[in-house]
């Protein structure tokens, strides 16, 4: 009996992740705070939700690919209480690296590292 091999299909679902944040800093501390996205190769196409927090907020991602060939401008997502909450973005062009984030929620500034794998 001829044994069966299986060859998994590649780029073929579309997959979805929530952005989990990280937690608020303790005061007089400064931990790392990253959060990580974690793309399959099992997938074509990659979406991830950027979480309401606060009001009014944005999210400013200035991208830091770990390939210097691959050049992306920032990005914004500016969002409010009024619109769409469900705030899914396809990030399957994004380079992999190590991403500064900028979010301003109601006023109030913090930063964190998008992990992009």
């Amino acid at each position: 009996m001829k044994e069966g091999r299986v060859v998994p299909q590649l780029n073929t679902d579309t997959c979805q992740q929530e952005l989990v944040l990280p937690p608020d800093p303790e005061p007089n501390k400064t931990p790392m705070r990253d959060a990580w996205v974690m793309r399959s190769p099992y997938c074509g196409t990659h979406f991830v939700h950027f979480p309401l927090k606060g009001s009014r907020m944005t999210y400013i991602i200035t991208f830091i690919p770990y390939q210097p060939n691959e050049v992306m401008d920032p990005v914004t997502l500016g969002t409010s209480a009024l619109d769409d909450v469900n705030y899914w973005l396809d990030i399957t062009d994004w380079p992999i690296g190590d991403h500064p984030v900028r979010l301003v929620a109601d006023g109030v500034e913090e930063s964190f590292t998008l992990k992009l794998r």
